[in-house]
């Protein structure tokens, strides 16, 4: 058989001898081997015996090499990763050739995962890869795609720096050399441009731009552009700011981005650019007036977003530091902009102390521009340690005024008040500012805390007695809350009269006079507004008033010492008189019947201090006003007594009733306490003398007076004694008989023209009554009507009552009718008497 020519079969078994696959992995060529033996065999059944007899001894040797199991692999294995990286090579080259750069860096991926030993074969491998991305990356950059060209040029000088300079030949070095130089060039440029008289902006920034981009980051070559950045930027800063932003955002963030997000040679780097870039644009002019400032919140945005963490300590100091400076003027020149930079989340680790004072400062300045919402944004957006600080503290209580916010304005002040023990100046600074507003409750409270933290030095008098004639002119003004200026107003005075003791340490003459303008103010102020006032005031008022009296040194001057008798009596009578219109008052709630009590119980000390004093007053010193009040406390005094069921005091207190001589007539309030009251004063008998006979003082009193309209008064009050005599059991039958006798006569001077016609109603019902108790003590007589003193008892009364019934206006009806009653009761009686005999 004819020899067979060169078949691709051959061709094929050509390159399985080849050495250099010999070092393949025997597994992985286990099938070919087997494949070209078959062959092998096949071709010897058609080729001559002398090539059959050729061929025939090296089919064994490929059945040998295709024996895995007693072929040692691991020999091959070196070999096999080499041809692995070549191929991943031949295959980034054939995709660069066909402009797919995806896939280039697809497979250059795939490269870069196959791991090799060093031997001289990777050595040499690593000048390809380098030299291959040398050649791309000057092809990008000539086609201006500046960004790729960098990527294969950092990649480049990274294959050659894993490996040792001295297994490099000559061919290695020169390649490092060339991809640095494309890092040279730039600035070799910028050098030059910077030595020429007019520097052209745009050429400065271009080759700023180009020097960013192609720098691989090492950290020589970061010290470089830096450097450089810092030498542009002596030139022109718009140049040299553009630049290091496109560094801060093309390359530094892109590597946080990646796997190696949390290098901290990163994260370095790229804090010392964010410090650089605001150095440089808080260095112009143009930062103060808050043009740029929007720029560096947006590159700091990107920053956060990207890096997901805030500045370290040093660098937010650092940072902090440079915009506080360059905004250093005063609060109405600073934008509010440039205050709330400070603030940027990226600056999270600035400190307590550093918040607190960027957050007053974006206070101070909206405080300024009447912007209330920023004022309270800055203010809860500093820690909570920083919202107690006294300094912050104020500027919220300054906002609160200004907004009418009450419950700001109050934890405010508390604050202030809480952290100034030492230094008051802030409370002093919250008093002026509250006496200018319109919230005068916070000045109040202001001042009251003031007094209650007593600062040394302070004049508190003089202090008080400013905010009083304030509140007393506020006051005069129209249209005012009278109640709640009076609350303030006595607030004052309960603090001045709280200090008391502190103004007794004043010289003589200056006390005299503190205590006579606090007092006869309190006076007059309670005289002014006592008709149109809660009676609580009035009885606060007062008693200021009757301290600062009670302190008024002797030899007043002026003020004799019986007129200051007579003002205590009636600072006294108006807070007795307070007192029992509040008891009153809260009487008629059933809820309330303790605290009315409560008020009963302190008019009652009042009128005991007011009769001590009114015993000072000779019966020449006292005048009808003196002489009224008096026995208006008389019947405080027993009104008193009997709602608080002080029994014991009763009798001295009617006593005081009966021997009082007033100039006045009107008895009704007197009268009308004892009849409200008749079922409590039942319960108490040792009273009742005392009792009557101040009830028949009181219906002589009035009878007395000769007024026209005081009868059917009488009549009531005569009729309400009567009954109440009759019921007590102290037998004052007598006593009930004079009554009903000297009822018959002012009928009669009633009925003749002598004075006002008694009411008839009360004829009538007094008639009945009287005729009824003779029935019922002829009833009640054990021995009848014999002779016994039951008897003659009940012709007085059947005879009283028929002397009443004389002078009803019933043309002698109830006359007649009671007479024959009182005949037939009469032979009733005598039959009875015989009957028992």
């Amino acid at each position: 058989m004819a020899p067979l020519k060169s078949t691709k079969n051959e061709q094929r078994l050509q390159a399985a001898i080849d050495p250099r696959v010999q070092h393949a992995h025997a597994a992985q060529v286990n099938v070919t081997v087997r494949v070209f033996s078959m062959l092998l065999l096949d071709a010897s059944h058609h080729a001559s015996k002398r090539r059959s007899r050729d061929r025939a001894p090296e089919t064994p040797d490929l059945l040998e090499i295709s024996n895995v199991e007693n072929n040692d692999v691991s020999q091959h294995e070196p070999g096999q990763k080499v041809l692995e990286r070549e191929y991943f090579l031949l295959r980034v080259l054939h995709a660069w050739k066909s402009q797919r750069l995806d896939l280039a860096d697809h497979f250059f991926q795939c490269m870069s995962k196959v791991k090799i030993p060093d031997c001289p074969e990777s050595r040499l491998l690593c000048i390809k890869v380098a030299d291959l991305c040398y050649e791309m990356a000057k092809a990008q950059c000539r086609a201006k795609d500046i960004s790729t060209a960098l990527k294969w040029s950092e990649r480049g000088f990274a294959v050659l720096e894993r490996c040792e300079d001295e297994d490099f030949g000559q061919e290695a070095v020169e390649l490092r050399l060339s991809i640095a130089v494309a890092l040279v060039l730039p600035i070799l440029r910028l050098r030059v441009l910077t030595k020429q008289n007019h520097v052209d902006a745009g050429e400065v920034s271009e080759v700023l731009q180009r020097l960013v981009r192609l720098a691989m980051l090492t950290e020589d070559n970061f010290t470089i552009v830096m450097q450089t950045l810092r030498k542009a930027e002596q030139i022109s800063t718009e140049p040299a700011l553009h630049a290091l932003r496109l560094f801060i955002c093309d390359r530094l963030l892109p590597e946080v981005k990646s796997a190696q997000a949390r290098d901290p040679q990163v994260m370095e780097w790229l804090e010392k650019t964010i410090i650089t870039y605001i150095l440089f644009v808080t260095g112009g002019n143009d930062f103060a007036s808050g043009k740029q400032a929007s720029d560096v919140k947006d590159l700091l945005d990107k920053v956060e977003q990207a890096s997901g963490a805030s500045l370290s300590t040093k660098a937010t100091h650092a940072a902090q530091t440079l915009i506080w400076k360059a905004t250093g003027g005063s609060d109405e020149d600073t934008p509010i902009a440039c205050c709330r930079l400070l603030q940027h989340p990226i600056f999270e680790r600035a400190g307590h102390i550093n918040k607190a004072r960027i957050g007053r400062r974006l206070m101070r300045i909206s405080l300024k521009q009447n912007d209330l919402p920023a004022v309270r944004e800055a203010l809860y957006n500093m820690p909570s340690t920083s919202q107690a600080d006294p300094a912050t503290a104020y500027l919220a209580f300054k906002t609160a005024l200004q907004s009418d916010d009450q419950e700001l304005a109050t934890n405010s002040l508390k604050t202030i008040v809480k952290n100034t023990t030492e230094d008051p100046a802030y409370l002093y600074a919250a008093v002026l500012d509250a006496q200018q507003s319109k919230m005068k409750l916070m000045a109040l409270a202001s001042l009251k805390a003031l007094i209650d933290q007593k600062p040394p030095g302070i004049q508190m008098a003089t202090l008080l007695r400013c905010t009083a004639r304030l509140l007393m002119a506020e006051a005069d003004l129209p249209n005012q809350d009278i109640n709640a200026i009076a609350e303030e107003v006595v607030a004052i005075f309960e603090m001045a009269a709280k200090s008391i003791n502190e103004i007794r340490k004043l010289p003589e003459d200056q006390l005299r006079s503190e205590m006579l303008w606090w007092s006869k103010n309190a006076y007059n102020l309670t005289l002014r507004f006592c008709p149109s006032v809660h009676p609580d005031f009035t009885s606060r008022m007062m008693s200021v008033c009757l301290t600062f009296l009670d302190h008024i040194p002797k030899h007043a001057g002026l003020m004799h010492e019986i007129e200051l008798t007579k003002r205590k009596l009636l600072c006294l009578f108006l807070s007795t008189t307070a007192k029992i219109i509040l008891a009153r008052s809260n009487s008629e709630n059933n809820n309330n019947n303790e605290e009315s009590l409560q008020y009963y119980l302190q008019a009652l000390t009042n009128i005991q201090t007011f009769k001590s004093c009114a015993t000072t007053l000779s019966p020449e010193d006292q005048d009808p006003t003196t002489n009224a009040h008096t026995f208006s406390i008389l019947k405080y005094e027993l009104e008193s007594i009997l709602h608080l069921h002080r029994w014991h005091d009763l009798p001295s207190s009617l006593q005081s009733c009966i021997d009082f001589t007033p100039v006045t007539t009107r008895w009704d309030t007197l009268a009308d306490i004892i009849i409200i009251l008749h079922p409590q004063l039942t319960s108490s008998s040792s009273s009742s003398e005392l009792l009557l006979t101040l009830l028949q003082k009181i219906i002589n009193e009035t009878w007395k007076s000769d007024e026209r309209k005081s009868m059917s008064k009488v009549a009531r009050w005569l009729r309400f004694t009567l009954t109440f005599s009759l019921e007590e059991k102290n037998n004052n039958d007598d006593f009930a008989l004079k009554l009903l006798g000297q009822a018959a006569i002012m009928a009669e001077k009633g009925a003749r023209g002598k004075q006002e016609v008694y009411p008839d109603a009360e004829l009538r019902w007094l008639a009945s009554r009287g005729f009824n108790h003779g029935i019922d003590l002829i009833s009640g007589n054990p021995g009848g009507g014999g002779g016994g003193g039951g008897g003659e008892e009940a012709e007085k009364w059947m005879g009283a009552a028929l002397e009443v019934a004389r002078w009803v206006d019933d043309e002698g009806q109830l006359h007649k009718a009671l007479y024959d009653s009182r005949e037939e009761v009469r032979e009733r009686v005598k039959r009875m008497g015989r009957d028992l005999l």
